[in-house]
């Protein structure tokens, strides 16, 4: 079966995401549930890697019009034209209260679409320079989403070392369908995709014990209200405690 389009990704993912809260949060309101009262519903975050971040994006801020920023060589040339169905607007979702982007796709939302975006947020991702090395032109991707995003607190956290796929299992997931013989006639997509994106510099377990202790010390933060996890939400903790971590912080 062919891929959807990356258009169709693209509306469809963040109708998906609200579809599913509206399921779980109809049966957290049913007596006899087993997700009976399990989900409070004014502590909703949204992250995603990569798309998904996008999706988070959206979820938080809406995008004007889906297919627009796809209408050009640089995607129409590998996904083909653009569905008409897609030139529509997907609208934010009031439920999210706090989102989180795993080096998230903001290059397919306008500056201004961003700059709606008013939830509390933290975006990790790759450090400029490593960027600036793996795709020149590129090396302000954090930066934009961080200048332009609203809410407040709003935190940038690069990792020094990383690539896209630090932020993600894919990699292993990729070793584990080649493993079981499940690519068939891609073993040259698993080898290109291995030598690109699945050597990074800094460890993948490494990565993860990053992303779980900045996430979690932002959602504790946040989105629980505990205390405890603010200092680490600094750039002088990562100075003293993380030198592979750089922290920015929005000034209100």
């Amino acid at each position: 079966e062919p891929y959807d389009h990356i258009a169709v990704t693209a509306l469809n993912r963040p109708l998906d995401v609200s579809f599913v809260l509206t399921h779980l949060l109809t049966r957290n309101q049913a007596p006899g549930d087993l997700l009976f009262s399990a989900i409070n519903p004014n502590r909703i975050a949204a992250s995603g890697h990569s798309f998904g971040g996008y999706a988070s994006m959206v979820l938080a801020g809406g995008d004007d019009n889906i297919g627009e920023i796809f209408d050009n060589p640089e995607y129409t040339s590998f996904f083909g034209p653009v569905p008409p169905e897609t030139f529509v607007p997907n609208f934010p979702d009031p439920r999210i209260k706090v989102i989180v982007l795993l080096d998230g796709s903001n290059q397919c939302l306008h500056f201004y679409e961003l700059e709606r975006i008013r939830t509390p947020a933290m975006g990790m991702g790759q450090e400029w320079s490593t960027l600036l090395a793996l795709m020149p032109g590129w090396e302000s991707w954090q930066a934009r989403q961080h200048a332009a995003m609203q809410g407040h607190p709003s935190y940038r956290v690069d990792v020094a070392d990383a690539y896209h796929s630090s932020f993600a299992n894919g990699c292993y997931a990729v070793e584990l369908l080649k493993d079981k013989g499940l690519l068939g006639d891609y073993d040259w997509w698993y080898e290109m995709y291995a030598e690109w994106a699945c050597t990074p510099p800094l460890p993948q377990e490494e990565a993860f014990r990053l992303i779980r202790k900045y996430v979690i010390a932002f959602l504790q933060t946040n989105l629980a209200n505990m205390n405890g996890y603010q200092d680490i939400l600094t750039p002088g903790y990562s100075i003293k405690h993380e030198p592979l971590i750089e922290f920015f912080v929005t000034e209100k």
